[in-house]
């Protein structure tokens, strides 16, 4: 279950970083967060927590949705830059047509 909102949490934070073009321009604040993976991460894993855990709130709930936010953030920097990386080290793919 917790890998599953981690996946949630990295298309939250993907979606916000490359394709919520409405949200850039407008704050500085909000433009540096867009950049950063880490921020953004953290960002998206509150919500995640929040989407996830609306019916069972309890006393000590701010914990644990501020440790699943750093979780995620932690996450989400890492799948980002190991998709990077092998983005850097993947050649161009052809498409070869075979009509002749």
């Amino acid at each position: 279950m917790i890998f599953y909102l981690l996946l949630v949490s990295y298309g939250i934070c993907f979606g916000l970083q490359n394709k919520v073009t409405f949200l850039r321009g407008k704050y500085a604040i909000i433009d540096s967060m867009l950049v950063c993976t880490y921020c953004t991460g953290f960002h998206s894993g509150w919500i995640t927590w929040l989407l996830a855990n609306t019916e069972q709130l309890h006393d000590l709930w701010i914990i644990d949705m501020v440790l699943f936010a750093f979780g995620s953030s932690a996450f989400c920097y890492a799948i980002d830059t190991l998709i990077r990386l092998i983005e850097n080290y993947a050649g161009e793919i052809t498409i070869q047509d075979d009509e002749t």
